[in-house]
């Protein structure tokens, strides 16, 4: 299905009150033509950056994969089956020694039904793990497991692994191409700004990122991005003593660099701040974990305070392995750090450190040495550590206790792991109750406006819902197809948003399709199920536009009824737009 074209009326044709199931265009084909490949990693192995390459001292070899076998033909649609699993052990326990997943990527996603959550997990969260050609997606309260076939990558060296609402991302380092896996859908080629190498760093919501948006063999400059490859005007030049290859996340949206003396600074667009002339352990949303020594040699490991900028002095001292390799936990209490035993030591292990006591808890062989930075993470309520070790396993090491345990699941070798946080939901709610007793559902109420889909009002008349300086236009909706959506400007728009939506009747999510790349809906007309698990995205991002400018996409309502549309800048909603969804039939 085409995007919706620009502001010379072209927008205005297509679905929405004139469905036309025949008007579609499915995505072009890979053509197969070779990319030239310019190895951009290597210079990290010279001038020490290994926060962003594999580690190369391990504790244990790597399990050998078995040989694999012929891939079986497609299915007709997406396979879901149920299989039993081992309980996953307690936090008193070594990890168990469950095989590894040696199947082939499965030729379309697979859904495995868990038979309940995994590790008692009721919150929203979700896991993600990546390896050599597969991925996978394991939402823990839903008890679902994913596994998604990934081509292989044209690259050997560092990938960054990042994964946003409704889709991961997966970017060579080198000036190859990456893939992008949606929910539910195979895995596609990387669009638009991120459809070739460098890296990806978090951005300061969860709709954008970071990426390296220069063209090959020009001066590195760090772009702010949406999932779909659409460059914000929020940018910035990397110095040229720099290098975008060895950007990495401070843990709060931005990015660090490592200068050619050592020192790391944080870049931004309104510039840049040293924050350590000595080596970084570990960073995270609340600060960062730093060793830094004198002039006679005696080294001092603090805790920096993102907010305050105070500095606390731990009562141990950490002996640094992998600068800025290490995670702070979401509270900002533990740090997981990869160090050396002691002095001269070549014994590499993974510890927690306690920074409030600055004591030092070693997790011992039970769960060996990640593969690199981006093979930790830390669970949203910091209650878990979940790490993919060098044995291709995940180890989840419960904080309390330290102990390490596992997930109970048989999965392929994993080499990196990423989290999606629960979505976001207005703060008001409003009390429903049902036969089974009372649920809450976000609020429909509070409204800055209301539209309908059996009264559009034209773009530029008055009488339109509006949050801000961001006007609704829906137009007439049918059953199964997308609706189209035109947002337009009535003021400047300064700054980027995120437009999110649910159904007020359940909380249900809305889904949108705003895309510029060659991220296309397939021909409708579309079951209940694809437009509310699959197709589209759960959010869309709105970059700043000029006053009178507009935007056309689609809305995926999959239901008549009322649905609330909320716009949010750095997860604060702006406001909330009610649309009436119903046909002129049924008014």
């Amino acid at each position: 299905m085409r995007e919706p074209e620009g502001t010379d009326g072209g927008h205005r044709r297509g679905y929405g009150g004139h469905p036309d199931p025949a008007q579609s265009w499915p995505p072009p084909a890979r053509d197969g033509s070779s990319v030239g490949r310019t190895t951009r990693w290597w210079p990290l192995l010279l001038v020490g950056l290994v926060a962003v390459v594999v580690v190369a001292v391990v504790l244990h070899p790597r399990a050998p994969l078995a040989t694999p076998t012929p891939v079986p033909p497609p299915p007709a649609a997406p396979t879901r089956s149920v299989v039993s699993r081992s309980a996953p052990t307690t936090p008193t326990s070594r990890p168990s020694t469950l095989p590894l997943l040696t199947d082939p990527a499965p030729v379309s996603p697979r859904t495995t039904d868990l038979g309940g959550p995994v590790l008692g997990i009721t919150a929203g969260w979700e896991l993600f793990g990546r390896g050599t050609d597969s991925m996978v997606r394991i939402e823990l309260a839903k008890g679902r497991l994913t596994r998604t076939a990934v081509p292989g990558l044209r690259s050997s060296g560092p990938v960054s692994f990042l994964v946003g609402p409704d889709r991961a991302a997966i970017r060579p380092l080198d000036f190859v191409p990456g893939f992008a896996v949606n929910d539910g859908r195979n895995a596609t080629d990387l669009t638009g700004a991120l459809d070739h190498g460098g890296p990806l760093i978090p951005g300061p919501d969860a709709g954008h990122v970071w990426a390296d948006t220069a063209a090959q063999g020009s001066p590195d400059v760090m772009t702010l991005v949406d999932w779909q490859g659409r460059s914000t005007p929020t940018h910035f030049g990397v110095p040229a003593d720099w290098s975008a290859v060895g950007a990495t996340s401070d843990g709060a949206g931005n990015v660090l660099f490592t200068a050619p003396d050592g020192a790391t600074y944080q870049a931004r667009p309104d510039g840049r701040r040293l924050v350590t002339a000595g080596t970084l352990l570990a960073s995270g949303p609340t600060g960062y974990l730093v060793s830094e020594c004198d002039a006679a040699g005696k080294c001092r490991t603090s805790v920096l305070d993102r907010n305050t900028g105070t500095r606390k002095v731990l009562s141990s001292s950490i002996i640094p392995y992998l600068g800025g390799a290490g995670l702070i936990s979401p509270d900002g209490k533990t740090a997981a750090v990869i160090d050396l035993a002691f002095v001269g030591s070549s014994a590499v292990r993974l510890s927690l450190v306690d920074l409030s006591s600055g004591v030092e808890h070693p997790l011992g062989a039970d769960v060996g040495t990640p593969i690199r930075q981006s093979s930790m993470v830390w669970a949203p309520d910091s209650r878990r550590l979940f790490v993919a070790t060098d044995t291709g396993r995940v180890a989840v090491v419960d904080r309390t206790t330290g102990q390490v345990g596992d997930l109970g699941l048989r999965l392929p070798f994993l080499e990196q792991l990423a989290i999606r946080a629960a979505p976001t939901t207005v703060a008001t709610t409003a009390r429903t109750t049902s036969a089974t007793g009372g649920v809450d559902v976000p609020s429909c109420s509070r409204l800055a406006g209301i539209g309908s889909t059996d009264r559009p009002v034209p773009v530029g008349k008055p009488g339109t819902p509006a949050i801000g300086p961001v006007s609704f236009h829906p137009y007439p909706y049918a059953p199964g197809f997308p609706t189209k959506v035109i947002i337009r400007a009535e003021h400047d728009l300064a700054q980027p948003v995120v437009m999110r939506g649910y159904r007020c009747s359940d909380g249900k999510p809305l889904r949108f399709h705003f895309s510029y790349g060659g991220d296309t809906l397939p021909t409708p007309p579309f079951s209940d199920h694809q437009m509310q698990e699959v197709l589209g995205h759960t959010d869309a991002a709105l970059h700043p536009m000029t006053a009178g400018a507009d935007l056309g996409g689609y809305a995926l309502f999959s239901s008549q009824g009322q649905w609330a549309i909320t716009l949010e800048r750095s997860g604060t909603v702006l406001g909330l737009v009610r649309i009436d969804v119903t046909t002129a039939a049924t008014r």
